[in-house]
């Protein structure tokens, strides 16, 4: 649907949106948006999200004070990049399950989920956004702010998707490969300690990846 694609625009062109996760939980923003007299349940996660920060941006909030309003209604795992007609912003939730990278490019500053995309368009690696952090980029440079206290967690479920993304660069290729073998013993080893604690599929998905890859475990 139109409606679901990003970055998310409304016709006012206060601000795109555009997300990488998931809110398990809406009831915060869904509380918020009812209490404005916003419209909502039209709208996904990312939808909500955009709803939030242009009410701020509405009342004459810069964007970056309009994230630190809207942030704490967002509940789950995040990357997200915002842009108005002078500034960039990306924010990343304070477990950093979703990755999210920057970049430079012709003395300015590019965001990626996965760092191969810089390679793509000449871009060249700087760093990552910090779990918690909120990075704002205008025309004097890049400006950082921490908004919540990183707390890192890992998901394991996410491997799949950034493995199809990085494909093709051997280093990586095998990190994983070998990665997958050590964890795949670990799993076994919990198994066997503790009866159905691990879904049967997920050693044959672990497996499939391995066997995928360009360069097998060793």
């Amino acid at each position: 649907r139109p409606e679901y694609c990003q970055p998310v625009l409304h016709e006012d062109n206060l601000v795109a949106l555009a997300h990488n996760g998931n809110l398990p939980s809406t009831t915060r923003l869904e509380e918020f948006l009812s209490k404005i007299n916003a419209p909502f349940s039209h709208l996904n996660d990312s939808g909500m999200m955009t709803e939030a920060v242009r009410y701020y941006l509405k009342k004459g909030a810069a964007i970056e004070e309009a994230v630190i309003e809207a942030q704490p209604l967002f509940t789950g795992a995040y990357s997200l990049l915002m842009m108005t007609k002078d500034k960039l912003v990306a924010l990343r939730d304070q477990c950093g399950i979703r990755p999210l990278s920057i970049g430079k490019l012709n003395g300015g500053f590019v965001f990626a989920s996965e760092t191969c995309a810089f390679d793509t368009i000449g871009a060249s690696f700087l760093r990552d956004v910090t779990p918690g952090e909120m990075v704002v980029v205008t025309e004097n440079g890049l400006v950082s702010q921490q908004l919540q206290l990183p707390n890192p967690k890992l998901d394991i479920f996410a491997f799949d998707i950034s493995i199809e993304l990085a494909e093709g660069d051997a280093g990586f290729d095998q990190a994983v490969s070998q990665f997958l073998v050590h964890l795949e013993d670990l799993v076994h080893a919990l198994q066997i300690e503790h009866d159905n604690l691990v879904q049967p599929g997920f050693l044959k998905t672990m497996r499939a990846i391995t066997n995928r890859l360009q360069y097998p475990a060793s």
